[in-house]
């Protein structure tokens, strides 16, 4: 069994016949439109035909060489059931598999992955964020964000490399680096409104519509027209 056939499978039931799946991912994959659901019941079928010795083989062979978007997704699930573990070490796997990374959905998908290894594996998590936040690859840049997002079970102060990481990417151009920053501030801002709110302040002439958007999403009404006010006004300045 060398690669799932989700193909076979699903190449004629177009669940979302009419609407391009592939640019909207913005992948180079073919997308067949498997819901993730039912993906997940077939990793677990797929499974039950591997010793347990074979698993990370099989899907990291997926992962590097199946041409087929789902498939793909497939070896993130599997990858997402290890980050939970204690008694292991993952990030040499994780570093190794992000060059594959060609959209925004699978790096979501590992951005959770690697935040879950924050609990287990910190100090690790914290070097490859800072050896990604150099990178000139897109995703692994935009993964030294999302990998850091807040969590119930991060117990350590992260505020500095979280801020120092959002003001070098504050004026980045790309959509996809703004979204990132404008969730981190979201999300850290929840459990330090001060000092990311002081952060928001004092950058909100170069803050991008976007990031705006999204870091403010949770802010109550005056403050928020009051910050975009304050914004418009400093753009047209500029």
């Amino acid at each position: 069994m060398q690669y799932p056939l989700i193909s076979l499978e699903y190449s004629e039931r177009k669940p979302f016949d009419g609407f391009n799946l592939q640019g909207y991912i913005g992948t180079q994959l073919e997308v067949i439109g498997v819901p993730s659901p039912v993906l997940r019941k077939m990793r677990s079928d797929y499974e039950s035909e591997l010793k347990p010795e074979e698993k990370f083989y099989f899907w990291q062979e997926q992962w590097f060489n199946h041409p087929i978007f789902e498939a793909k997704s497939l070896a993130l699930y599997f990858l997402e059931t290890l980050a939970g573990k204690r008694n292991i070490e993952l990030l040499p796997q994780i570093q190794s598999w992000t060059p594959i990374l060609d959209n925004w959905a699978h790096a979501d998908a590992y951005a959770s992955i690697v935040n879950k290894r924050l609990k287990f594996e910190l100090e690790g998590v914290l070097e490859l964020a800072e050896t990604w936040h150099k990178s000139e690859f897109l995703w692994e840049k935009r993964l030294s964000l999302t990998a850091l997002m807040p969590r119930p079970t991060i117990t350590m102060d992260l505020t500095e490399i979280r801020v120092q990481y959002i003001l070098d990417f504050l004026e980045e151009k790309n959509p996809f680096m703004q979204k990132a920053v404008g969730w981190l501030l979201r999300e850290a801002r929840e459990r330090e409104k001060a000092i990311y709110d002081d952060l928001i302040w004092q950058n909100i002439h170069k803050i991008s519509a976007t990031a705006f958007s999204y870091a403010t999403e949770k802010m109550d009404k005056s403050q928020k027209e009051e910050l975009k006010a304050l914004r418009k006004s400093g753009r047209k300045n500029r």
